[in-house]
């Protein structure tokens, strides 16, 4: 990958050997390792075949390293090819919402790409680089101020060195590399029969049979490729983002701290809130003090659990679950009422007092501040998929800014 920052995308590899990489490694394994019976999973956009970090399937070929990195290169009809993905260095072109798409030739499937970027945004991190190919890989200009858009995270797959380095069912010699090589070249120019002639030879009789993996993973195997319908010039231009997802945060922030708690009926006891209640009755009358516990949950888990004494001691949890609270909040959970975000209990005297913020954001409710030290509220799509799961007379007033059109047309009074 290209020393620059960001990364040139002129600097990867055509996408034919990226998407021969992905085939290939995955192919080996099903063929060699796969155990019977074993599963190949579905990603949330409908591709096949996941195993060991690769995805393969209608939407093109993905890889995702269970460590927030991913990447995803999908087929355009016409030869053509876009590239997404993620990686933590590329936040910035996220937090300041460069458009991705700006200045992409016509022929990119916008409305799919549309939907693609939201999706991560809603359920992940985002998508924080974009490229295209139609001969040559290009992608939207960046202000200076994004110095890393994350393509490293493609590293150098779809080269020979990472196939054979990092594939582990590949033969590593000398003469496999010959012969990797002259695949991953049949794989990229869709020639069938000579990437099953060298994929046997590869793995030899000894290792793999030839006819039963042809079988197994499909005539097609090495040539199937789906491609989306090439895109047309949009009719309207593209609207800018006006207001960043910072900002927004900020507005969600300031609304749940002014806001107030309905008045909803006390969730009945569950086995999770006994053992908190029991667990801090016991160390507080093992102690003789005063004790508060406090932590912040969200879909996603939760955050900043704390226990302290009056004298402002921290100390461990005294259940063995760290997930307890969590598992609270999803005990209590109300198909009308909805869920809490925030949970603070009060041992003193025998007794435990239990307080729950499913509207606001109490003075006492911990939350995370972000890299510039601004308080960020519980991610802004667990709120949207909590209020929208909530009979609208248990939403709060300020549910209205977490509609997907204030981005775009941001309130002026705020």
């Amino acid at each position: 990958m290209s020393p620059y920052r960001p990364a040139r995308p002129e600097d990867l590899p055509p996408p034919g050997m990226l998407w021969a990489h992905g085939v290939i490694e995955l192919g080996a394994y099903r063929a060699l390792e796969a155990r019977p019976g074993e599963t190949f999973t579905y990603d949330p956009v409908g591709t096949t075949f996941t195993h060991e970090g690769f995805t393969y399937g209608p939407h093109g070929l993905h890889f995702d390293n269970s460590s927030g990195c991913w990447w995803r290169l999908t087929w355009v009809e016409g030869g053509r090819a876009v590239l997404t993905g993620y990686e933590p260095l590329g936040q910035r072109t996220i937090d300041e919402e460069i458009d991705l798409l700006a200045g992409g030739p016509d022929w990119l499937p916008h409305e799919w790409l549309d939907t693609h970027i939201a999706r991560y945004r809603h359920e992940q991190m985002g998508v924080s680089f974009l490229c295209w190919w139609d001969g040559a890989w290009g992608r939207t200009d960046y202000p200076d101020t994004v110095v890393d858009d994350g393509l490293c995270t493609v590293g150098s797959f779809g080269t020979l060195d990472d196939l054979v380095a990092h594939s582990l069912p590949l033969p590593k010699g000398d003469r496999d590399r010959s012969v990797a090589a002259g695949l991953m070249r049949a794989v990229a120019d869709g020639d069938g029969d000579r990437a099953w002639e060298l994929f046997g030879d590869l793995f030899g009789t000894g290792r793999l049979d030839p006819a039963r993996a042809r079988e197994l993973l499909g005539e097609d195997w090495f040539t199937w490729r789906s491609a989306l319908p090439a895109g047309t010039p949009p009719a309207e231009p593209r609207r800018p983002r006006l207001l960043k997802e910072r900002e927004r945060e900020a507005l969600v922030a300031r609304a749940m701290r002014d806001a107030h708690e309905l008045d909803r009926p006390t969730p009945p006891e569950t086995e999770p809130l006994r053992t908190l209640r029991e667990s801090l009755r016991s160390l507080a009358a093992e102690r003789g003090e005063e004790l508060t516990f406090t932590v912040a949950c969200e879909q996603g888990g939760l955050s900043f659990p704390r226990l302290v004494t009056t004298s402002g001691e921290v100390l461990a949890e005294p259940w063995e679950d760290r997930l307890l609270p969590w598992r609270l909040r999803r005990a209590e959970a109300h198909p009308e009422h909805g869920s809490w975000y925030f949970l603070r209990l009060r041992a003193a005297g025998g007794d435990v007092a239990v307080e729950r913020a499913y509207d606001h954001w109490p003075a006492w409710g911990a939350r995370s501040t972000g890299f510039d030290g601004h308080m960020v509220p519980p991610s802004l799509p667990s709120l949207q998929d909590e209020m929208a799961a909530r009979d609208p007379r248990w939403r709060p007033e300020w549910v209205w800014l977490l509609d997907e059109e204030i981005p775009y047309d941001p309130p002026t009074d705020l």
